[in-house]
């Protein structure tokens, strides 16, 4: 599967987060059936405070009941309003989650995160979390979710507790 899409700001950020872009997503089921899949996707985007192009790659592996999802991505964004020293800088995201399917429509998952930020805007953030989510009805849904994360550059830890209620108009 290859899919092109392209992107626009709703209208609510502010000026310099306004971005538009385009990208696309491919990916291959290796083994048939969608239990074994292997995606790479691409994006570039701009707004008035400069360019951002990403570079992704990702697995899902499914398990009867249980999977894994994994990913990783790679970000360069340029800053025009920047010094030139600072014009420049790369991020770096990866997520894991693995995840059990109890009953169909009932999911728990245990998640892991790390974000890592090049200079001037240096970040390395490491979290782990763990969710349940319920299907209510076919529109509705509801979820539950306990994070930690650890700033490794202040060595500050915050924790979370998120409840999310989510609820869809269209079939």
């Amino acid at each position: 599967m290859v899919m092109p899409f392209a992107y626009a700001p709703a209208g609510n950020q502010p000026d310099a987060g306004r971005e538009s872009g385009a990208g696309t997503l491919a990916e291959f089921d290796l083994l048939g059936q969608g239990k074994t899949v292997v995606g790479v996707s691409f994006l570039r985007g701009t707004s008035v405070s400069g360019t951002r192009r990403m570079v992704g790659a990702y697995t899902r592996v499914g398990f009867g009941r249980w999977g894994i999802l994994a990913e990783h991505d790679f970000t360069d964004r340029t800053r025009d309003s920047m010094t030139p020293a600072f014009g420049s800088f790369r991020q770096q995201a990866s997520y894991a989650q693995i995840f059990w399917a109890m009953r169909e429509w009932l999911v728990a998952s245990a998640i892991g995160e790390r974000l890592r930020v090049e200079q001037p805007f240096a970040e390395q953030l490491t979290a782990g979390k763990l969710e349940i989510a319920a299907r209510l009805t076919n529109q509705a849904s509801i979820g539950l979710t306990a994070r930690a994360q650890r700033n490794q550059l202040a060595h500050i830890w915050g924790k979370s507790v998120t409840v999310q209620v989510a609820v869809k108009t269209a079939q």
